[in-house]
């Protein structure tokens, strides 16, 4: 997912924050004294990151007024990770805060702040766990009188919180098998905007034929609730995965189940899956990646289905300095309702220079784009300043 992912895919991730917490969470152990989990002592240790950066955009609003209006805005954000790890268990720890001030548009600006927790225990060589827990408040003081769904910019208050417990055992020398449930609950003060909640769970299984090849299957069920619809989708997938060389290939298809349940109870059955292909060889790195889901888009009311494209190319290593560019473009629809279209397409370019001491300074650049209706634009660039990282 790119820096500039459509707006449909942002409200989508808010209402499945955690769900990335269902791979795999270590390596294959060779005996119970291994851990890949933590290091060998208990000890805490904290890092603190911190960025700022100053941005200007042409369309600050992409859509919820005729006309384009302009602005530049600054932000200052900041991570502290920290925990405490002996050879069997890790506690990791984070607290995020983001605050955006506009120019121009005060009823723009944002806070946003969260905190995460994430417990892993590995309990043999063959079988490990996690839970992870996160709560989310995004602030907008006072909203946007012309805002609306068509608008795909919910800036009011929202809040999100997440769990997620997951474990992943080897069965077998050469099979694995990942589990996991997660629930989550989106508010908006805003009635305009559908908030809910999502409950689901997925079951992987994957065996290594070879050293280079991995074959699985996935198996996802999710129910979500939200504006008086209660939508139901289930996934199964095929998963396949090649290292060739300094590239690696991975591809999933099969098929998701919709099912509304209120309203007027349509059931539809859509291809699902994704191609992702990654290649780095010395300071040069890029990817490719095709994907279709069927997924609840909190905010909106509906579930879309979302054919997505995203490529990247990097030149240079994260420790010294990098240039990259990165081209996304998605089309979401209401599968139950073809009527309803949104597509959207992006290029961003980013240079980032190492200072030194825990620096680094970066420029970004971007053009993206509303393709349906009235094809809205918005092009801009950002400055910015980062210590330990940023985010």
């Amino acid at each position: 997912m790119t820096r500039w992912a459509p707006h449909v895919r942002r409200a989508v991730t808010l209402g499945t924050l955690l769900s990335v917490a269902f791979g795999p969470m270590g390596a294959q152990q060779r005996d119970d004294r291994a851990s890949t989990l933590a290091p060998a002592k208990l000890r805490p240790r904290w890092l603190l990151s911190v960025d700022a950066s100053s941005a200007y955009e042409s369309n600050v609003l992409f859509g919820a007024q005729d006309t384009p209006v302009a602005d530049a805005y600054h932000r200052v954000a900041a991570v502290l990770t920290g925990g405490v790890a002996n050879t069997r268990t890790r506690l990791d720890l984070d607290l995020r805060g983001d605050v955006v001030r506009f120019a121009r548009l005060g009823a723009l600006d944002r806070e946003t702040y969260d905190v995460g927790a994430t417990l892993f225990r590995r309990w043999t060589g063959r079988l490990a766990t996690q839970v992870a827990a996160r709560a989310v408040t995004s602030i907008a003081p006072i909203g946007l009188p012309t805002l609306s769904t068509t608008a795909l910019l919910p800036l009011t208050i929202s809040r999100t919180q997440s769990l997620v417990g997951a474990l992943n055992a080897r069965v077998r020398p050469r099979v694995e098998l990942s589990a996991a449930l997660d629930g989550s609950r989106v508010r908006f003060d805003d009635t305009t905007f559908a908030g809910g909640t999502t409950f689901g769970g997925v079951i992987a299984l994957s065996a290594k034929p070879s050293m280079r090849s991995t074959v699985g299957a996935v198996l996802e069920g999710r129910q979500a609730a939200f504006d008086q619809t209660n939508v139901v989708t289930e996934a199964l997938e095929g998963d396949f995965r090649r290292d060739l060389g300094p590239a690696s290939l991975r591809l999933r298809a099969g098929a998701t189940a919709l099912q509304e349940l209120v309203g007027a109870g349509e059931s539809v059955l859509r291809p699902s899956g994704s191609l992702e292909l990654l290649r780095a060889r010395g300071s040069v790195a890029y990817s490719l990646r095709l994907s279709r889901a069927v997924t609840p888009a909190f905010g909106f009311g509906r579930a879309l289905e979302t054919d997505q494209f995203a490529m990247s190319l990097q030149r240079g290593r994260a420790k010294d300095g990098y240039v990259r560019l990165i081209g996304d473009a998605s089309r979401s629809t209401d599968p139950t309702d073809p009527r309803v279209s949104l597509r959207f397409a992006a290029l961003t370019g980013e240079w980032r220079h190492a200072l030194g001491g825990g620096l680094s300074l970066a420029t970004v650049g971007f053009a993206r784009r509303r393709l349906d209706g009235g094809r809205i634009t918005n092009t801009g660039g950002s400055l910015q300043l980062s210590y330990g990282g940023g985010r």
